[in-house]
């Protein structure tokens, strides 16, 4: 009986030592994580500034690409209007190439 009780105290000690050891694993990672976690968001929050600023530049830089094609169409509009057969001519020779206006 008493090799039993023996038996059981180790046990016993063995699953707090294991119970202890996994605290500390758990409070050491929750630790690195909260580490982690505020550096992510200092991180963030620098570089969501740099995006929009990048994201404002782009649509600005798409808006006056809009502005300048649409000058384009209107000046092809004007030149085809006024000189339709030299127009047409030079819409022949470059027939082959594919245009991009938007």
């Amino acid at each position: 009986m008493r090799r039993k009780v023996q038996h059981l105290v180790g046990l016993s000690i063995e699953y707090l030592l294991n119970g202890t050891y996994r605290m500390q694993t758990l409070h050491k990672t929750s630790e690195s994580l909260e580490t982690f976690n505020n550096f992510s968001s200092a991180r963030y929050a620098e570089n969501l500034h740099q995006i929009q600023s990048y994201t404002k530049q782009l649509k600005e830089m798409k808006d006056d690409l809009d502005v300048v094609f649409k000058r384009i169409r209107t000046l092809k509009a004007k030149v085809a209007t006024k000189h339709p057969a030299e127009y047409a001519e030079v819409m022949t020779r470059h027939e082959g190439e594919e245009e991009d206006d938007d």
